[in-house]
């Protein structure tokens, strides 16, 4: 593309033929000239107001904070209607974790434009995204009033109620999303884990029942009614019912999806063959840098959300909830070294694990610069465990298990947002994918050069302050009574345990598979075929 070049004309034209240079310069990827042209149109017309917008965002791209401020800042100064420029000053603020500030400048933006409905959703979501769940609720409020048909609006008005933990708000707004919209799938399953139901609900139980007889419905509408009644039912003491009704929504999911059994087997022979002793031996050790990264793996439902609340709710941890950023690493280092995972082990020498793991901890939130622990919480983060000790041979690995038979069937209950758990809806399936995780664990625990501390779920709810002391020792803190109380911190939760998560430690989990004894015999025996010897079942 032809850069624009300056001429003599009038101080504004000359402003906008800078400024024009400098998109030019943007769209080349040339940032350096582009923050040169858009200083040469502030200097000939500093009312420019997309000029400080565009250097803006080039100084927050490079990190100069301070400046990139004052840039936004003089932007929405001259043009008080200029979105973008309060948007990325709320996200400036967000990446210093001035959380506060960040809504500030996107509540700011909507009084500058209270005529701009899409605006304001728009704003409610990013509020929303950045953890500012109060003002998305009231934004959200404010946009359902406008619009009290918008079956979406009422969706989103009640998970920003969910994680706030106003949990009977919640509910009312998805039931009055289903009120709107019949086929808003989410909103059943969000209705069924807002609580624990009692017998009083039974006309609500009736009402989605009778929803299943419309013919309208979408195939992932009808499936969601079916998790949803199943967990009604099981709330209940339903078990038959529930069951039934758990069966017919994994059948549907397995209509359009399936499990790929031979591409997890040959994924845990190449992990196992690639990560020996003799790998650990001869990898370089990356340097200790404080926060210290805490890992917490197992199978999904096996407790690692209560762990992971546990530790943030000491004071010098910080929880991350659910990320993918060991995913990232994994995809980072194939990438940087032409190789898939996990044969590009072989090529990753101490100046890419150091980079690597620079690369992991500057996409922390803010706040984790004022721990000494961040707790990063994946049960699937099992399959990178010899990644992880790598590069973070400091990090402790907390590894999460519970009773076979309840984490099973607990996962079969489930519906999963995320496409990765596709062996999640057959029984069968499910403990094949367990005998492979155990068989990996297995490996894991005779070549790592680091521990691994398992927790075992029954325990921590029956003697919770032993083992949350245990637990908290394994990371390397001091003992701190908050952690007794992690219901009180539940903060960022994004899974299905969100309710769970808000409620004091209990027990009514242990031993659940009982319930379903009568269907679980082909489960039994699967899992006995790969369970090690000495494991609960």
């Amino acid at each position: 593309m032809a850069i624009p070049q300056d001429s003599p004309c009038a101080e504004p034209e000359l402003a906008g033929r800078c400024y024009q240079a400098g998109m030019a310069h943007l769209d080349n990827g040339d940032e350096p000239a582009a923050r040169a042209a858009f200083l040469r149109a502030l200097e000939h017309d500093d009312s420019l107001a997309s000029a400080h917008y565009q250097l803006g965002n080039c100084l927050r791209r490079s990190g100069e904070d301070a400046a990139a401020e004052q840039a936004l800042t003089a932007a929405i100064t001259h043009d008080a209607s200029l979105g973008e420029a309060y948007i990325s000053l709320a996200f400036l603020y967000h990446s210093q974790g001035k959380r506060d500030a960040a809504a500030a400048a996107l509540l700011a933006l909507i009084t500058a434009r209270p005529a701009d409905l899409p605006l304001h959703t728009q704003v409610a979501g990013l509020l929303a995204d950045m953890g500012c769940h109060a003002q998305a609720a009231s934004l959200y409020a404010r946009c359902v009033q406008h619009q009290p048909h918008n079956a979406q609006l009422r969706l989103k008005l009640g998970l920003s109620y969910q994680k706030l933990g106003r949990f009977g708000d919640a509910e009312r707004a998805f039931l009055a999303a289903i009120e709107e919209d019949a086929g808003i799938a989410a909103a059943y399953l969000l209705v069924a884990h807002t609580r624990h139901l009692g017998r009083p609900d039974t006309p609500l139980i009736q009402r989605f029942e009778a929803t299943l007889s419309n013919q309208h419905l979408s195939e992932e509408t009808r499936k969601c009614l079916h998790f949803s009644l199943g967990k009604m039912y099981d709330d209940l003491g339903s078990y038959a019912q529930a069951f039934e009704h758990f069966r017919r929504a994994n059948a549907l999911h397995r209509q359009r999806n399936s499990f790929d059994r031979q591409a997890l087997v040959d994924y845990v022979s190449s992990v196992k063959e690639m990560f020996s002793p003799q790998l650990f031996q001869n990898h370089p050790a990356t340097q200790a840098t404080i926060p210290v990264p805490v890992f917490i793996v197992g199978m999904l439902r096996s407790g690692t959300t209560l762990v992971e609340r546990i530790l943030a709710s000491h004071p010098q941890a910080i929880g991350l909830g659910e990320t993918e950023l060991v995913d990232g690493l994994v995809q980072q280092l194939a990438s940087r070294t032409g190789l898939p995972y996990p044969a590009c082990m072989a090529r990753l020498d101490n100046r890419l694990a150091a980079t690597l793991a620079v690369e992991f901890r500057a996409q922390w939130p803010a706040e984790a610069r004022a721990a000494t622990r961040v707790v990063d919480k994946n049960p699937l983060n099992f399959l990178h465990l010899g990644l992880i000790a790598a590069l973070f041979p400091e990090a402790p690995i907390l590894h999460c298990v519970r009773d076979p038979l309840d984490t099973c069937l607990s996962i079969y209950f489930q519906h999963f947002a995320h496409p990765r758990n596709s062996y999640a809806y057959a029984l069968e399936d499910i403990a094949f994918f367990y005998k492979q995780y155990t068989a990996l664990m297995t490996h894991w625990r005779n070549v790592l050069p680091v521990p691994i501390h398992d927790i075992r779920y029954e325990e921590l709810v029956r003697e919770p302050e032993r083992v949350t002391r245990d637990l908290v020792a394994d990371i390397g803190l001091e003992w701190h009574t908050d952690c007794l109380e992690p219901h009180k911190h539940a903060g960022s939760i994004s899974t299905a345990s969100l309710w769970q998560a808000r409620q004091p430690i209990y027990r009514d989990s242990v031993g659940r598979w009982h319930h379903y004894a009568e269907y679980l015999q082909p489960l039994r025996q699967a899992l006995m075929e790969s369970i090690p010897a000495g494991n609960p079942s």
